[in-house]
Formats: C-alpha cells, structure tokens, sequence
C-alpha cells in the first residue's frame, strides 16, 4: 500500500522513512538462504525471488507443503523477517500461490488442489495481467483464475497476444516461463524518482534531474557502460508524462557530456505553469565500453576522466555526494537526508530495476 493511501486510512500511525541500503542488507541475506537450497535461483527483485526445486521435496517427507514451511521457518530464525512462500508445478503457479499465503504464511499447490486454489484466485492476481487486461477478460466474463485457464489458449492469444499465451500454459502446469539465474545484459540504465514535495520552480526541477543525472553517469561507469541517447522525463502531480531526447555526438559516460544536451531538452518540456512529483532519466541503449565502435572522429578529453576519477575518489572516502554539481544546492533537504543517499536501483544483483 502507498505511503499516501496508508495516511487516509491511519493518519495516527506512525511512518518511518525507507532505507534502502538496509534493505540491499537484508536482501541478499535472503539469497544466501535461497542458495541454500539449490543452486538455481532468481534473483527477481528486492524482495521477490524465485527458486527451482524440483526433486527436492524428499528431504522433507516426499511433501512440498513441508519444504515451503521450512524454508519460511528458515528466514524468520536466520533474518527475522516474515515470508510468504509459494511453491507450485510453474512460476506463475508458485507466484499465486505466494499471494494467497500473504502476509506470512507457506503455501504449496500440486495437481491435485489446483482446480479449486484457482476458482479461488482472481485474474487481476495473475503476474503480466494488469488493470487494463482484466478488464478486456471482464468482457467475455472471465473473472478467476479457473475461467482463464478453461477459455481456449487461442482465444487468449488473440486477446493477450504471446504473454497471455504464456500465462495459460502456466496455469496448466506447464513450464514455460524460465527461472533465470544470471542477470541478463543491460539495454537500458535509468535513475530517477520522486522529487519530495512537489514544486513548479525551475532550480528545484533541474536539481533534481543534475542529481539524477549523477547518479545515472556513475552506474554507467561502473557498470562499464557508455550511451549516446538520453531520455528526459517530467512526471506532474495529474500522473502526466512529459519528455524528450538528448543526443550526444559519441557514446560517453561522462556526467560533463551529457550536461548541455540534457539542459537544453529539459527547457524544451519544462513548464513554471505546471507541478512536478518526479523526475526521470533513462539511458538507451547502452553499450559496454569493450564492445562499441570507435568513433575516429570524436576523441575523448583525458582531463575530464582524470577529474571524474578524482570526484570518485573524494566520494568514496567522505561520502557518496560529497563532492557534486553545484546545481543542487537548490535542494539541500535532499543530501542533509542520509536515507536519500542510496534508492532501489543501488541494490546490486537483481535482475528488475
């Protein structure tokens, strides 16, 4: 539930801010608990993760209901956290089954219950089913789980196209949607967020996109990634999108770079008329440095690589900000909060953000 929602209901209740370094802490303890049970593991996201066990349920008494327990008994005496375990024929399966256990509980659904957990399980529950997909499935009087898998896999495709196809297999027990172990390739990096209170003013906007944009240059450099596009999004408090490209002449990572074409797109969607809540910066594509064509015509400056490693460094001993663009003393709220030193994205390993 949002933080927003969750105020309506109990604006008595006391909120504590995220932290998201704690939570990369927390994290990959889990997966060290994961891996402890096989090898083949997913690392979805912060806290979503997916685990191959086939075969294993006899080391506990032939029963996956038993194995589920375990592993969420596991997590609570080793981490202290509450888990919903789902475990199933398929990953779909498994991640219904996770969602009916919440908040804490261990659920394992074989041939034999998956009739009646699935007439149970709304569509809207379904992984890839969205708001906009129910209510097309609405339509032809499709509301469980149970409706969906009994409609024809054509009639689904013609309706969802490959990924309700994929769905529908899934709900009959049919493996199709791998678990994937190793984090596949970047073709996009993005930073971006909320930008606190919102605010039209135009020093408070570019500072955070500045922000944004270090941040993105140093993921870039050290995932040894270089892009020559970069997208500028404004995002205002109607939920409205706002956004266009910069281009760079050359792949680059340097923050220096990208500084004049991302300031002169941002003039072109800025409005002082509108509220802004976020904003955003994405990276596409992107190639790695030991891969992309060189470019005879465009050299690099090895003054701006020996200030960027000097900036590195400085930030590394004193502290992530430490040393940043002057632009962002406009929102000096945001670096006296140390929860806003790291987001999700710095969360290493996960294969989503």
């Amino acid at each position: 539930m949002a933080i927003w929602d969750a105020k309506k209901i109990c604006p008595e209740a006391i909120y504590v801010k995220r932290d998201f370094q704690w939570y990369g802490e927390i994290s990959h303890r889990l997966q060290d608990i994961f891996g402890s049970f096989t090898d083949k593991v997913e690392y979805y996201s912060v806290d979503e993760s997916f685990l191959d066990l086939t075969n294993f349920k006899r080391y506990y008494d032939n029963s996956y209901q038993k194995l589920a327990e375990n592993i969420k008994k596991k997590v609570k005496q080793e981490v202290g956290i509450p888990v919903s375990v789902g475990v199933s024929l398929t990953r779909t399966l498994s991640k219904l089954a996770a969602k009916q256990s919440k908040p804490d509980g261990a659920l394992a659904i074989g041939p034999s219950e998956l009739k009646e957990f699935l007439k149970e399980c709304p569509v809207e529950d379904l992984s890839g089913v969205g708001r906009k997909n129910a209510i097309k499935l609405h339509k032809y009087d499709i509301y469980t789980c149970l409706e969906f898998a009994k409609i024809p896999h054509r009639f689904i495709k013609r309706l969802l196209y490959k990924p309700g196809e994929e769905i529908w297999y899934e709900l009959h027990g049919k493996k199709i949607l791998p678990i994937v172990t190793e984090r596949p390739e970047r073709k996009a990096v993005g930073r971006g967020g909320s930008i606190g209170k919102a605010a039209s003013d135009r020093n408070i906007i570019y500072a955070n996109l500045i922000r944004n944009l270090e941040r993105l240059t140093e993921a870039l450099f050290k995932y040894r990634l270089e892009t020559n596009c970069l997208a500028v999004i404004l995002q205002d408090t109607n939920m409205h999108f706002y956004s266009n490209k910069a281009h760079l002449p050359d792949y680059s990572s340097d923050f220096h770079s990208f500084l004049l074409p991302m300031r002169e797109t941002f003039a072109k969607i800025y409005s002082r008329f509108t509220k802004y809540r976020a904003t955003h910066l994405l990276a596409t594509p992107v190639k790695n440095i030991n891969t992309k064509q060189l470019n005879l015509f465009y050299k690099k400056d090895p003054k701006k690589d020996k200030l960027r490693e000097i900036q590195r460094q400085i930030n590394e001993k004193h502290g992530r900000f430490t040393l940043r663009s002057g632009s962002t003393l406009h929102i000096p709220d945001t670096y006296n909060d140390i929860h806003n030193d790291h987001d999700i994205c710095d969360i290493e390993g996960k294969i989503c953000f």
